[in-house]
């Protein structure tokens, strides 16, 4: 058995690269060909590696809450410009969201009931660039369990998660008096999440509480702030009933698509 090859010296290598160097300035045509193939080699690399490490987005923008938080209200003022009688809806409500300056985007209005919503979230859940999460900020301190509830199944979403698709909380009915406003929402939603890691860890003892549906939300040892999730969660203040008041639900779509 031969015996291995050793490395070659730095007298060896600078020999090489000296002689390197006087063929390129030369114009050597086989060691320029050897040259571009190698860089344009590198250069595809890191383009298939860039691409790969992206994030897929699909063109949904998905509109979630639980029942009467007005979410098909907001649905039908973006597709017809204008509020319509709602129901308690059975199934989802597409339609194709068309603004100047941008790529059309699949409108999805997700059905609030309990029995409904996570079956028919996790048809469209692979394709959100977007999720608009619609609180009825009226009765929000009132439905604070079931409202927070359907936000944690949607944010510890392992597809979701993984996605890390933006998130809009659409503190909705502004209009009315005596209604929570964006921060005190933001508040309420953050301690009831945190509640809610609790008893899911309870639950899924030695799992560090995670499982095969949903994975753990925020940081370890630390209160949950919507400010520690991957995805960038962002709140703001409308009025379904009205054209203008839903802006600023348009406005972030036009950000995220």
């Amino acid at each position: 058995m031969s015996a291995p090859k050793s490395p070659p010296s730095p007298s060896q290598m600078n020999s090489f690269f000296q002689e390197t160097k006087e063929k390129l300035e030369s114009r050597d045509p086989q060691t320029v060909a050897i040259l571009v193939a190698l860089i344009v080699g590198l250069v595809t690399l890191a383009l298939i590696l860039f691409i790969s490490k992206r994030r897929k987005f699909g063109r949904g923008i998905l509109l979630c809450g639980v029942c009467d938080s007005g979410k098909t209200t907001l649905f039908s003022q973006l597709i017809q410009g204008k509020p319509i009688e709602t129901y308690t809806s059975l199934q989802e409500n597409t339609g194709i969201l068309s603004l100047a300056g941008m790529k059309p985007v699949n409108l999805v209005d997700i059905p609030g009931h309990e029995r409904l919503r996570d079956n028919i979230l996790a048809k469209y859940v692979g394709s959100a660039r977007g999720i608009v999460y619609v609180v009825d900020s009226s009765v929000v301190s009132k439905q604070i369990r079931d409202i927070t509830e359907f936000l944690f199944n949607i944010l510890s979403n392992p597809v979701v998660y993984s996605a890390r698709p933006s998130v809009l909380i659409a503190c909705n009915k502004q209009d009315l008096g005596l209604v929570k406003g964006a921060s005190v929402i933001q508040t309420l939603l953050e301690k009831e999440i945190n509640a809610l890691r609790v008893s899911h860890s309870n639950t899924l003892q030695g799992t560090d509480g995670e499982g095969p549906d949903h994975v753990f939300l925020g940081v370890p040892g630390k209160q949950f702030a919507f400010s520690d999730l991957a995805c960038k969660v962002t709140f703001a203040e409308v009025n379904t009933q009205s054209n203008e008041a839903t802006e600023p639900v348009t406005e972030w779509i036009r950000s995220v698509a």
